[in-house]
């Protein structure tokens, strides 16, 4: 059998407010305690005394602060962000491509041009080089 303490954070110093024997009972001040917005934080931690060792254990059962609050708000912004980002890129890859503009088109042709005649010319240069063995 155990204790469950509820303790609070006020201004930075972490104090007990009260002991229960039942979990829900704790958890149910907690919840009070953190609607109550006196404190920055509350947590229950449950302690047990261990008689083969004589000691005292405790384990965190529960725990709210602002800053916890705060990083869950800051980690919905992040998904909402990512959600954004990944939507617009999805949006980019369906748009339809952009038409070519006219100065593509010639340098498109020109290099086309230029490759077929390389090819035609390097082709009439071995032909008279092989007619010439």
């Amino acid at each position: 059998m155990g204790l469950f303490e509820l303790q609070v954070c006020q201004n930075g110093y972490w104090r007990r407010l009260e002991t229960f024997e039942d979990r829900s009972a704790a958890m149910s001040a907690s919840i009070k305690a953190e609607h109550s917005q006196r404190y920055s934080g509350v947590k229950i931690i449950r302690e047990t005394y261990d008689e083969r060792d004589r000691v005292f254990k405790t384990k965190l059962i529960h725990k709210w602060s602002e800053d916890v609050e705060q990083k869950a708000k800051d980690r919905e912004v992040d998904r909402n962000l990512e959600r954004q980002r990944l939507e617009r890129k999805k949006h980019r890859r369906q748009a339809p491509a952009k038409k070519e503009s006219w100065q593509t088109k010639i340098w498109n042709y020109l290099v086309f041009t230029a490759t077929a005649v390389m090819a035609l010319g390097g082709t009439a240069a071995l032909t008279v080089v092989m007619r010439g063995v």
